[in-house]
């Protein structure tokens, strides 16, 4: 249900806004991704329908991830001129990135986890995740703006 809530958003509502300023996506989409992250340690709590909002919430925050994901990758194609060389070191370096965040992330992403766990502090991962979120909204936002 969540894939297809998430290829309906794609397929619909992203290139709509994708006319916008790209910083200002990104923002959005960092920052609704915020909520989400932070009602995951308290799905236990719920009573009621719980199944409803653990699909509210990995809806919520790959909506909110898949707004924030394309507009990074629009802002990065957009940070070099027209010349083909420029643009495919750049993507080159940022496919590059990517992949090592993806090799790196689940065993660093598991030791923190752990850590967290071994001393009864569940909420830091979250937490901990939120405070990236706030750190790259920051970094992006002093980015030049290049429409």
């Amino acid at each position: 249900m969540t894939l297809t809530l998430i290829i309906g958003f794609t397929l619909v509502f992203l290139p709509t806004l994708a006319n916008y300023n790209k910083k200002k996506l990104y923002f959005w989409g960092c920052l609704c991704s915020i909520p989400a992250a932070l009602m995951f340690p308290l799905l236990p709590y719920i009573d009621g329908v719980k199944f409803g909002w653990l699909v509210t919430c990995m809806t919520f925050k790959n909506i909110s991830l898949t707004l924030a994901f394309t507009s990074v990758c629009v802002q990065v194609s957009n940070s070099v001129e027209d010349n083909s060389e420029e643009l495919a070191a750049v993507n080159g370096i940022g496919q590059s990135m990517a992949s090592f965040s993806r090799a790196i992330g689940p065993a660093f992403g598991g030791l923190l986890w752990s850590s967290f766990l071994i001393n009864k502090e569940v909420y830091g991962n979250f937490i901990l995740v939120c405070t990236v979120f706030v750190v790259c909204m920051i970094v992006n936002w002093q980015l030049p703006n290049k429409e």
